[in-house]
């Protein structure tokens, strides 16, 4: 299997985080102590708050810093927009899409260049 980029497996420890339902919004909580203790705290708490930033204007997530400082030393809440709930599914359809593009476009090209092929032949023998 592929390997995660970071932004993925950051999109995944947040989908594999318990929801609240608030609002009408799906929120999730990051702790230092829950992110030091998850499958991915070998990339550090400040590339962490990064790729949330990127995300966040990606507008995948709304990110609401507890304390004054942008870091983990207060929780964060994390509102997941439906774009970050379906990312998964929506990359698997998005790959489907652009191979079935690719077997659309190029099996008509190589059958005309198999038919080119095979007519310049049959000319070349037709006037030898």
């Amino acid at each position: 299997m592929k390997k995660l980029s970071t932004k993925e497996q950051i999109i995944k420890y947040l989908l594999s985080l318990e929801r609240e339902y608030k609002k009408n919004q799906i929120q999730v909580t990051i702790s230092r102590n829950g992110f030091n203790e998850s499958d991915i705290s070998n990339i550090g708490e400040h590339e962490l708050i990064n790729k949330l930033a990127i995300l966040e204007t990606e507008r995948f997530i709304t990110v609401n810093f507890l304390g004054p400082k942008r870091d983990l030393s207060c929780y964060i809440t994390i509102v997941l927009h439906d774009t970050v709930l379906n990312y998964f599914d929506n990359k698997k359809q998005t790959i489907i899409i652009q191979r079935n593009y690719w077997i659309q476009f190029w099996i008509p090209v190589s059958i005309s260049a198999v038919a080119l092929v095979v007519s310049i032949i049959a000319l070349l023998r037709g006037l030898l």
